[in-house]
């Protein structure tokens, strides 16, 4: 629930997209944990964590960018019929 804040506190900034904090903040780690699944799980992995000094900050980069709100955000599909 702190991350949800967090996210909370970043949509009142304008900072981070619009929807459910936990939602977001569910897409956030799946972003950062899922390829470590993938890295311990793999035997012949396409990226070794451990060892590729860029993962990281692809890592990271991948996390921020699902959350963050875009300049030219514009809500498309069923959430926007919704509203």
């Amino acid at each position: 629930k702190i991350i949800a804040r967090v996210i909370q506190e970043g949509q009142a900034q304008q900072v981070i997209r619009d929807g459910p904090p936990l939602l977001l903040a569910s897409i956030f780690f799946g972003c950062v944990l899922r390829p470590i699944i993938v890295d311990r799980s793999t035997h012949h992995s396409d990226f070794d964590l451990c060892n590729d000094v860029h993962a990281e900050q692809i890592i990271a980069w991948a996390a921020w960018a699902a959350v963050k709100r875009s300049s030219d955000e514009h809500i498309v599909g069923p959430i926007a019929d919704n509203g």
